[in-house]
């Protein structure tokens, strides 16, 4: 990541830890940055900014809605392409089920627009979690590696077959400009997790891929999209197909 890229980031995570700190009235406990920005695989113009926090005890709607305004891209310039902010408890994070619970979710950036969500269910958090044991940074609260569990593996197969399968389903939404290597990159990287139940970043598992598979072109065009050395999308129909072929990998399993 650049100097000032770094920097900018630095200062928007203090200012948003500072923002939830105060919102919640003592209830954040934790608060963990993740992904890309934590695997240096991050880009300003195509990386989210991934935080999972912990909080004590559920918030009241006027906490949500305190912290849904503050943290907006209209009030907080993010510098990435979006936010996504996920706040579950300490509950229902030691004890996983895939239909996992969180209490308020956030995405938001000038591009999606802002949208807050309450008491809500995904399995998403079981792979987040998992990211944060592994690579996360603590914002907020004791270490990452001591603040999450381990996921068991099979539960994880789970979570990683619904993350294809919302892939399947919303493939070129408009909005995201490389959905179709964050797809298929994605569908890689699950493939790897499936088996090692560790979370490369998502240039890491097209990497992986192709050790073993050199002339599957369509992770290379994936991996080219992502170091912008490709302007033209990959096919719709050859990512829906990859993301099959890896999600009943991952069912053998």
């Amino acid at each position: 990541m650049q100097a000032e890229v770094q920097r900018a980031v630095e200062d928007y995570l203090n200012g948003v830890a500072l923002s939830l700190q105060s919102l919640t009235s003592g209830k954040l406990i934790g608060l963990y940055l993740h992904g890309s920005a934590v695997q240096e695989d991050f880009d300003p113009e195509r990386s989210d900014i991934d935080i999972l926090g912990v909080l004590s005890d559920p918030l009241s709607p006027a906490q949500r809605d305190a912290i849904g305004t503050d943290l907006s891209f209209e009030n907080r310039h993010v510098p990435a392409f979006g936010l996504e902010l996920v706040l579950c408890t300490a509950q229902a994070l030691d004890h996983p089920q895939l239909n996992c619970t969180y209490d308020f979710a956030l995405s938001t950036g000038a591009y999606w627009g802002n949208e807050v969500e309450a008491e809500g269910t995904t399995s998403d958090i079981l792979i987040w979690a998992t990211l944060c044991r592994q690579d996360g940074v603590a914002l907020v609260g004791k270490a990452a590696k001591i603040a999450f569990g381990p996921i068991p593996s099979a539960l994880l197969r789970k979570a990683l077959i619904a993350e294809l399968e919302w892939h399947e389903n919303n493939l070129n939404d408009g909005v995201t400009m490389f959905w179709d290597s964050n797809a298929v990159l994605n569908a890689a990287r699950s493939v790897y997790a499936a088996k090692t139940s560790f979370i490369l970043s998502k240039k890491q598992g097209g990497e992986w891929w192709l050790k073993s598979h050199p002339s599957e072109t369509i992770v290379v065009d994936a991996l080219a999209r992502r170091n912008r050395k490709a302007k033209e999308p990959i096919e719709r129909q050859a990512v829906q197909a990859f993301l099959q072929k890896a999600k009943a990998q991952i069912e053998t399993m």
